[in-house]
């Protein structure tokens, strides 16, 4: 009877306790990779992967789930090899920190739908100063020195075959959003490039002074998957030294 009794005097708290999160509070791993065509004069299209990866924060607040983003590398790939693209590491630092709401609703067959979207990101100029558009000048005054090395805009690295190393100055706005389901713990689904502008404002050699029409793919990708307590430097020596994966896994 004792036991009994017990029993009907949990129950009420058992039924009462919180549901588990879709994705719990914690550490993650975001991979995102973006696919592009691009018209190469001579060479023709050329085809342009660039994986970025980013550290990702999970925290609930006020029944809302948020996410706090912080970029640690980007990788680029191209299938022609035409030339090895370097993102800087003062780039990489430069760029911001971002927090944003997540929808999560419950499937049918189980599991949740994934929905994300992080805002617009403005590099190497104030968007406010231009109504949004990308300036191509380098004199441009609605530039800024994006990551500090004196350059207009932000500043990328190639090294191509034969000329060696060529520095890009570009300014950039860019618009995704990540849709997807959530499944054992584990975020993937397709990126949605909302709006893209890319401008090469100079370069240090003037055979790249150059932009080239660009299209997205529908290749695009992402995951986000648990990585308790990792930070942007292993994220980046375990994952990031991995090749891209050109399709969704």
């Amino acid at each position: 009877m004792r036991s009994l009794l017990a029993l009907l005097l949990l129950a009420p708290l058992v039924s009462l306790a919180s549901p588990a999160p879709a994705i719990p509070p914690g550490r993650y791993a975001l991979e995102l990779i973006v696919a592009t065509a691009t018209q190469v004069p001579v060479m023709g299209e050329t085809l342009v992967y660039t994986r970025s990866l980013s550290q990702v924060d999970v925290f609930v607040q006020d029944g809302v789930t948020y996410q706090t983003q912080r970029l640690c590398s980007v990788t680029v790939e191209d299938n022609n090899r035409l030339a090895d693209t370097r993102i800087p590491e003062a780039f990489i630092k430069s760029f911001p920190v971002q927090t944003y709401a997540v929808s999560l609703t419950p499937l049918a067959q189980g599991g949740f739908a994934y929905f994300a979207d992080p805002g617009s990101v403005s590099i190497g100029f104030d968007p406010q100063r231009t109504a949004g558009q990308v300036p191509d000048a380098p004199d441009d005054p609605n530039l800024v020195d994006y990551d500090g090395d004196g350059k207009p805009g932000a500043t990328v690295n190639l090294v191509v075959p034969v000329l060696g190393a060529v520095e890009l100055y570009i300014a950039q706005r860019g618009h995704s959003v990540m849709s997807g389901e959530v499944q054992n713990g584990v975020v993937r689904g397709g990126v949605d490039v909302r709006f893209f502008s890319q401008r090469t404002l100079e370069a240090s050699n003037s055979l790249f002074h150059a932009n080239p029409p660009m299209r997205h793919l529908d290749e695009s990708w992402f995951r986000l998957s648990p990585a308790p307590g990792m930070g942007c430097q292993q994220l980046s020596a375990t994952l990031g030294a991995r090749p891209i994966e050109r399709s969704a896994p």
